[in-house]
């Protein structure tokens, strides 16, 4: 039964985690779900790793899991904490919480919704910026590319630094292509646009809300996460816009 407990807690913390939530929030999260099956949990969560003891009758059991990947998935951070408030009410056995918690294992939205989204959100924030026209469908075009690539990258393991860099430079290459035909678009607007969909802006909230938490370690570093990323993205750009100028 312990095992069992400590599978469903070390679940929940490693979706939360990978889908971008806030350590402080994996923690609290993890020990009110043990703590509503009946064990006492100690948890202490990085945003590489979680470190978790259950405790009951003076058996203790302690397990560790590393983090390799995490990605930005709000619909499923919603979904455990569902979970997890369903469970402290009593409304969820803990068979029904492994089962629950499976579920969000697998994409919430299919394939053509997302692609969808994101075009939309491109073509939507290139209007924001003043876009207007022609330029917003090739906003959405570029934010797909940046989406694909990303996505395809991801899947040999690459690291985030490199796929941003890699959309970053394609979507600016496929831009300069399509200007050689469209001239009265704009750049910027048309590039910013197609790449925002990258900018790991909600990973920067998620590092301030764990700085005013008191999580410096977790806090520091995803803001220098962040900052990285942002980084390659820019330096795709100018390298892709440096050769177009040569």
């Amino acid at each position: 039964m312990q095992n069992e407990v400590m599978n469903v807690i070390m679940t929940a913390g490693e979706l939360l985690l990978t889908s971008g939530a806030e350590v402080y929030r994996a923690e609290e999260t993890m020990e009110r779900m043990g703590k509503s099956l009946g064990y006492s949990v100690e948890a202490y969560v990085t945003p590489t790793g979680i470190m978790v003891t259950v405790a009951k009758d003076g058996y203790f059991l302690t397990r560790i899991r590393r983090i390799r990947s995490r990605n930005q998935d709000l619909g499923r951070i919603a979904g455990v904490n569902q979970i997890s408030r369903e469970l402290a009410m009593g409304s969820l056995t803990l068979e029904q919480t492994k089962l629950r918690l499976q579920e969000l294992r697998g994409p919430i939205y299919n394939t053509f919704i997302r692609y969808f989204a994101v075009m939309v959100a491109s073509a939507c924030l290139t209007f924001m910026l003043g876009g207007r026209q022609y330029e917003l469908i090739i906003a959405a075009g570029a934010g797909l590319i940046a989406y694909l690539v990303d996505l395809l990258l991801s899947r040999f393991n690459a690291n985030p630094y490199l796929r941003s860099f890699a959309a970053a430079f394609l979507v600016a290459n496929g831009v300069y292509t399509v200007r050689s035909f469209v001239p009265n678009i704009s750049m910027p607007l048309v590039t910013v646009g197609g790449l925002m969909i990258l900018v790991p802006g909600v990973a920067m909230a998620s590092a301030v809300r764990d700085l005013v938490q008191g999580e410096l370690l977790s806090g520091t570093s995803r803001v220098v996460e962040a900052v990285a990323i942002a980084a390659a993205l820019a330096a795709g750009s100018a390298v892709a816009v440096g050769l177009w100028r040569l």
